[in-house]
């Protein structure tokens, strides 16, 4: 393996490109394609210094980019290896699924554990994203998701206690929600809006996820609705920007049509 790796790695000092930038993205490279299996311990920095011509710093350099984007884990006394691949959540215009159901659907083993759970009063920010007054009664609930083993989500979810009589009181834990309301309330969300951006943990929500404070998560927001349009559901959540990535499959048609509906007397 370290022979494909001094074969593969090549500084080009003639480029204007970085070479801790060259270095980067040919392990990046080599890792994205399998040459570099999970678990793969790289040899020391003064080593790949050595296979580089380049200084160590240069290497230390590329080597914390890598592990910050997830792609390594380097640690005191062992060394730096190859982590575990990032988990790939679809992100396609489909059915409205709870989050475990999602990633259950695309094979990954996910137990879902309720921190708290609570009817509480509604805070005047989720009343504006439910549609009704402030202090309105809603079943407030905490979870952490651990996918295949490690901690990649928390969600606070809000739900009318109205439409939902009782749930504060059910056992949640290793629960899909969305399961739960069909099967017992008759009925679940319809359809959603789904917003993300970028944003940093907090110090609790780090402690929950295993990441230190200011590391970049992602933070999704959900509106679930009724079929009668009214909204049900106010979930907030924060996933492992390290452990987390997402795909999104897009056709031609499917473009034009959005952009251009069938019957559109649009003219070029």
């Amino acid at each position: 393996m370290e022979s494909k790796l001094t074969a593969r790695l090549v500084v080009d000092k003639a480029s204007p490109i970085p070479y801790y930038y060259q270095i980067r993205e040919q392990l990046r490279d080599m890792i994205d394609c399998g040459e570099l299996p999970e678990g793969y311990v790289l040899p020391n920095e003064i080593k790949l210094a050595e296979i580089c011509g380049v200084s160590r710093m240069t290497v230390r350099q590329a080597l914390n980019q890598l592990a910050h984007d997830g792609l390594l884990i380097r640690e005191r006394g062992t060394g730096t290896k190859v982590a575990r691949p990032k988990i790939a959540l679809p992100l396609e215009c489909g059915p409205l699924l709870g989050y475990s159901e999602l990633l259950k659907s695309v094979g990954h083993k996910v137990v879902t554990k309720v921190i708290s759970q609570e009817e509480v009063a509604c805070s005047h920010s989720t009343a504006v994203r439910l549609n009704v007054e402030p202090e309105t009664p809603i079943t407030c609930v905490v979870r952490v998701r651990l996918v295949d083993g490690d901690p990649l989500t928390t969600e606070t979810s809000s739900y009318l206690a109205s439409a939902f009589p009782g749930l504060s009181q059910r056992n949640l834990d290793g629960i899909s929600i969305y399961e739960l309301m069909e099967k017992e309330y008759g009925g679940m969300p319809d359809w959603a809006v789904d917003t993300f951006e970028i944003s940093v943990a907090t110090a609790h929500e780090g402690e929950i996820l295993g990441v230190a404070k200011g590391n970049p998560v992602l933070l999704a927001r959900r509106i679930a609705y009724d079929k009668s349009g009214a909204p049900i559901e106010y979930t907030k959540s924060i996933t492992r920007s390290d452990r987390w990535m997402s795909t999104v499959r897009r056709s031609r048609h499917e473009l034009v049509e959005t952009i251009m509906p069938s019957g559109s007397d649009h003219k070029e």
